[in-house]
């Protein structure tokens, strides 16, 4: 059993510290997709927290954003499969006259 300094959940004394000190404290690492660049970002959860929402959030967009992509490429798809094959019927119905 992990025991926690007497100043843990205490914010006006932070330990800054999760070994020991308040479990509260983490440290995570974040990723920039744009440039690959990673970094260590240490703090206290519930301030850290609204942070975290709007990554989150963020993160959530690009993924709608993909798969709209994805939609639209796979109705021009279709439409062009589908002008292809019209095409080609009227080309060969017209060959049999």
């Amino acid at each position: 059993m992990t025991t926690y300094s007497r100043d843990a959940f205490k914010c006006h004394r932070c330990p800054e510290r999760q070994d020991g000190g308040c479990p509260a404290w983490a440290e995570l690492v974040e990723r920039n997709t744009a440039t690959g660049e990673v970094r260590p970002v240490k703090g206290c959860v519930f301030s850290m927290l609204p942070h975290l929402v709007m990554h989150g959030e963020h993160a959530s967009n690009h993924v709608a954003a993909e798969m709209s992509a994805i939609r639209g490429a796979m109705v021009t798809g279709v439409r062009e499969l589908v002008a292809s094959a019209a095409s080609e019927t009227l080309t060969l119905g017209a060959g049999e006259n």
